[in-house]
């Protein structure tokens, strides 16, 4: 299925965005409603709402990171939903291990910015929520 190329270029921006840790370059692709959440059972877990929550939590999750990346490796758009599986390879400050695997992330987007995103370890949980499977 096809993706449109604003919300295709937006979400790659966000990626790029963040693995820079560039917060500032970041924010700029959220609308002021954000709505983040995140189900990983890691101590970002939660609910963020608005601009501010929003910022807040992206700041505290990058200080944690010494190196690494999150790469998305396939999108998908379903539903009015960008869905992206991903690989997320960390290696937090302090820790000499790296930290690897796949992410799901689901956005959701109107008039070129970010108005909901959604981080699941289980793709099928991801996929229920875009709407693609009960």
């Amino acid at each position: 299925m096809s993706i449109n190329n604003q919300n295709l270029n937006v979400i790659k921006a966000l990626y790029e965005a963040i693995n820079q840790n560039d917060i500032v370059e970041a924010m700029k692709l959220f609308d002021t409603q954000i709505e983040r959440v995140e189900l990983i059972d890691l101590s970002s877990v939660g609910v963020f709402r608005g601009l501010t929550e929003m910022e807040a939590h992206l700041r505290k999750g990058r200080e944690t990171w010494a190196e690494g990346s999150c790469t998305p490796e396939r999108f998908t758009e379903i539903n009015n939903k960008v869905v992206v599986f991903t690989h997320v390879r960390v290696r937090l400050k302090n820790h000499a291990d790296w930290l690897e695997g796949q992410t799901t992330d689901v956005f959701a987007l109107s008039k070129g910015k970010i108005t909901e995103f959604r981080t699941y370890i289980d793709r099928d949980e991801a996929l229920k929520w875009a709407g693609v499977i009960n």
